[in-house]
C-alpha cells in the first residue's frame, strides 16, 4: 500500500538534486524520463495527505521539491518542511507554502507522530 507521505527526498543525508536525477534519467523508460518524473510527482502530490520535504543539509536547490511544496499548498495538503534556518531553501515562498517548518528530521517525526495520535485508538 502506498504511503500517504511523499516528498521525502534524501540521498546520503542531502536532498536529491533534480537536475542530477534528470541527467541520469533513461528516456527510453517512460517513468524515468523528464515527463514521467513530472507526471509521477504531480500525481503523488494530488493523491497524498501529507508531504514531507526534507531539505536539511541540501547542497543544491531542489526545484522539483519546491514545486511539490507549492502544489501541496495549492491542493490544501499538509506540507511539513525540514530545513535549517538560513539554509539554501530558506525563502519566504517555501516558508509560506509550508504548513510547518522544523530544523531536523527528528522533529518532523515528532510532528507526524503527534498528527496521528488522535487516530491511534481507532487502529486498535
Amino acid at each position: 500500500e502506498k504511503s500517504p507521505i511523499i516528498g521525502f527526498y534524501q540521498q546520503y543525508g542531502t536532498a536529491i538534486d533534480i537536475e542530477d536525477a534528470l541527467q541520469k534519467a533513461y528516456e527510453q523508460f517512460p517513468m524515468s524520463g523528464e515527463q514521467g518524473i513530472f507526471g509521477r510527482d504531480t500525481f503523488d502530490v494530488r493523491h497524498c495527505e501529507v508531504i514531507l520535504a526534507n531539505l536539511a543539509g541540501a547542497k543544491a536547490i531542489s526545484i522539483g521539491t519546491v514545486m511539490e511544496i507549492q502544489r501541496g499548498y495549492d491542493l490544501d495538503r499538509y506540507v511539513l518542511v525540514v530545513m535549517e534556518p538560513n539554509g539554501l531553501h530558506d525563502h519566504p515562498f517555501v516558508r509560506r507554502a509550508a504548513s510547518i517548518v522544523v530544523p531536523t528530521l527528528e522533529e518532523a517525526m515528532h510532528v507526524i507522530t503527534a498528527m496521528g495520535a488522535p487516530y491511534a485508538s481507532l487502529v486498535n
